[in-house]
């Protein structure tokens, strides 16, 4: 998937499955990472393009999910969907969707070669089977000389440190309160404590 903002910077992602899934599955899941991920970057209105016309018609509600899986889906995705402030799905040609389908491709036989610039992450299982679990977030120690900056303008009391901060800040942000890491060839990335990682 292709995550695009109003000013055209991408975040690319692609998925790749453990287990065997229908190409709808397939589609559902890779609608709820989408939504997931536009969320975790803070996105407030949403525009889904796909060139899956069951799983477009399903989530407008001119189809009818059947199946009790693809009802779950269907659950978990209108679930999400109502964290925005504005969400629409459209289906679009295959042609307009190349990029995506070339991801795919990609994706599907060999990814190792694509980690240096797309996201790859490997789903052990369905997200409908996933259990949810409450998250509990605290601030790494190494962390900490950078939100305090950022935050509050305090520098560490050590001239070297206070130093080697002031040079990396400019690589780093705070929103939501949680702090993150631009790379060079890679999204925001989640400053996250060893455990949390």
């Amino acid at each position: 998937m292709i995550l695009q903002s109003p000013k055209g910077e991408d975040i690319t992602y692609a998925l790749r499955f453990n287990i065997q899934v229908s190409n709808n599955e397939a589609e559902y899941e890779a609608l709820l990472v989408g939504l997931r991920l536009a969320k975790e970057v803070g996105a407030k209105q949403l525009a889904d393009l796909r060139d899956s016309l069951p799983i477009t018609n399903q989530v407008n509600g001119m189809y009818e999910a059947k199946d009790s899986r693809m009802q779950k889906y269907l659950d978990a995705v209108r679930s999400l969907t109502s964290t925005f402030k504005s969400f629409s799905i459209k289906r679009i040609s295959r042609g307009k969707n190349a990029r995506v389908d070339a991801l795919s491709q990609l994706a599907s036989t060999s990814y190792d070669h694509l980690t240096k610039k797309v996201l790859v992450e490997v789903l052990p299982e369905r997200s409908i089977d996933n259990q949810k679990v409450n998250t509990v977030s605290t601030a790494p120690k190494w962390t900490k000389p950078y939100v305090d900056y950022l935050r509050h303008g305090m520098l560490p009391d050590d001239p070297e440190e206070a130093k080697k901060v002031k040079i990396r800040v400019s690589h780093f942000s705070i929103r939501d309160n949680q702090l993150y890491r631009r790379g060079y060839l890679s999204p925001w990335l989640k400053c996250i404590s060893k455990e949390e990682g």
